[in-house]
């Protein structure tokens, strides 16, 4: 569903649809549960998730030409 979305630039409106359906499907826990600090993504977050650092950078601009 997501990546759909992000073909065509609806993501936002899918991740809040996701949340209300099932409001623990996207969370960030705290605490001594936190693994999100911890992970290397393949990808740059497109948002501020904690990581430990990520392989592939994300450029807005080259993006949208």
């Amino acid at each position: 569903m997501l990546r759909n979305a992000g073909k065509y630039g609806g993501v936002d409106a899918v991740t809040e649809l996701i949340r209300k359906e099932n409001p623990d499907a996207l969370h960030v826990e705290e605490g001594d549960s936190e693994t999100l600090s911890s992970r290397v993504f393949l990808n740059q977050p497109m948002r501020n998730e904690p990581a430990k650092g990520f392989i592939r950078f994300y450029d807005p601009v080259k993006a949208a030409a």
